[in-house]
């Protein structure tokens, strides 16, 4: 696989994983995700269009929002790059900044099916190992007016 045929076949099979994760986290992202705050951002990306939110909207609960989200995630396969859908996903989710812990979610169920299907191996297994998620930006308050001041301490 170290020729560019290979590297297409494995970018194949990545974006095979990226649809396999949402598909599996359907339950956990119906119970936990709030659809409305990310589809305006999915708009810009190509991955939702006006019709496909006004369906989305149409549903009563929020979990049938989610289901549905989904549904036209999976059923649009790429973004206008050929970005998948859960790639955007988790961008938008990082950028509201309010249900990082989701996107952290999806990022190791994507990294888990990755060594299950023997891709981490193709990337070498450092890059598989321990946390490889980034950091959290710190939204903690600021004390004084310089962008380097110090975090607030929490007071006990």
């Amino acid at each position: 696989r170290d020729t560019i045929a290979g590297m297409a076949m494995i970018d194949d099979e990545i974006k095979k994983i990226k649809l396999k994760v949402l598909e599996d986290q359907r339950h956990y992202l119906s119970k936990h995700l709030d659809s409305n705050r990310y589809n305006i951002f999915l708009k810009t990306k190509g991955i939702l269009d006006i019709d496909s939110i006004q369906k989305i909207n149409a549903k009563v609960t929020d979990r049938d929002k989610v289901d549905m989200l989904i549904d036209v995630m999976v059923s649009h396969k790429e973004g206008r790059r050929g970005e998948s859908p859960l790639d955007f996903l988790v961008e938008a989710i990082y950028n509201e900044g309010v249900q990082n812990h989701i996107a952290r979610v999806l990022l190791k169920a994507f990294l888990r099916q990755c060594v299950e299907e023997g891709i981490g191996l193709q990337y070498g297994d450092s890059a598989f190992q321990e946390d490889p998620l980034p950091p959290l930006p710190d939204t903690r308050p600021r004390v004084g007016t310089g962008p380097s001041s110090p975090p607030v301490q929490a007071q006990s």
